[in-house]
């Protein structure tokens, strides 16, 4: 539920059905030959997702909650090395389980925030592991 980070949803209970498009260069269905997009393109991902889920605050139950879904794209970049450099090469970040830096953008959400409209630019920034 990446749309939903800074909506301040605390809650006993959550569950959630993720989906996610992984495409092996920039723009996925494309073959651009320029020297210096060709190599961004090698170093970066991109994915389309959607996220589907339910949250409920401790005194509602969690069935008698409406779905909520939020969309977007992202971006990740496996090989933390070259933003790091020699910092990345000590196992220190893959031994924690960091190896690849993720950049989503959720722009649907069904329950946006009170002054938000349900398309907007949003952004989240992740550590995670590689894919």
């Amino acid at each position: 539920m990446r749309g939903y980070l800074n909506a301040g949803a605390a809650s006993d209970e959550i569950e959630a059905v993720n989906a996610e498009a992984r495409f092996q260069t920039l723009i996925p269905f494309a073959d651009f030959r320029v020297p210096v997009f060709s190599t961004l393109s090698d170093l970066i991902r991109s994915r389309l997702f959607i996220d589907a889920g339910r949250i409920a605050p401790q005194s509602l139950r969690l069935w008698d909650q409406r779905f909520e879904l939020d969309c977007g794209f992202g971006f990740s970049l496996n090989s933390l090395s070259t933003i790091f450099g020699p910092f990345s090469e000590s196992n220190l970040l893959s031994g924690i389980g960091l190896n690849t830096i993720r950049v989503d953008f959720p722009i649907y959400v069904s329950k946006p925030l009170v002054d938000e409209n349900k398309l907007k630019f949003r952004w989240v920034v992740s550590f995670g592991e590689s894919f």
